[in-house]
């Protein structure tokens, strides 16, 4: 193998890994934004859910 292939191949390697490393970075970011921004607002949709079912319980008699 000549040496010019070789440092063909090691730049490759480098592109792809740099590559990776920035997908990670990226996904990380985006992951950290919905993360936050769910704890911003925690469950918003459950109490009034709950509310609801409780009123409905409440409404129907007992048997």
């Amino acid at each position: 193998m000549n040496r010019n292939f070789l440092n063909q191949l090691g730049d490759q390697a480098a592109v792809v890994g740099a590559l990776a490393v920035l997908t990670f970075i990226l996904s990380a970011l985006i992951a950290f934004f919905i993360v936050r921004d769910f704890k911003g607002k925690p469950n918003s949709a459950t109490p009034s859910v709950q509310q609801q079912s409780q009123q409905e319980q409440g409404d129907r008699p007992r048997l």
